[in-house]
């Protein structure tokens, strides 16, 4: 799923058809809101919260979410250069994490 910078995770995510989607490049500087460190608010841009984690950079990217229950509160921090936000109430919450590209290579050497 090809999603926005400013796509919140509980905007895309209905049911248990949500795990990857690509991010586009420039989402660094965006507006969209993230909060939380580690778990993320459901209402959190899902290109942001990878940034932010660091499984993301600025050139965009593909990035796997998983859902996460109700945590009590949500902590802010500034990480890879993304501002998040606190949220002291409980909420859904979701985690953010690499997707494993497995590259078969035939033949000599490759680049990337």
């Amino acid at each position: 799923q090809v999603v926005r910078c400013d796509t919140k995770m509980k905007d895309r995510c209905k049911g248990s058809t949500c795990n990857r989607y690509q991010c586009p490049a420039g989402c660094l500087n965006h507006k969209a809101k993230i909060f939380g460190t580690l778990f993320y608010e459901s209402s959190s841009s899902i290109c942001r919260a990878a940034i932010h984690y660091g499984v993301l950079d600025d050139k965009g990217g593909l990035v796997d979410i998983t859902r996460n229950g109700k945590v009590p509160f949500f902590v802010k921090s500034e990480r890879h250069g993304v501002q998040s936000l606190s949220k002291y109430k409980p909420s859904s919450s979701f985690m953010v994490s690499k997707v494993k590209v497995y590259v078969h290579l035939e033949g000599g050497m490759h680049d990337g």
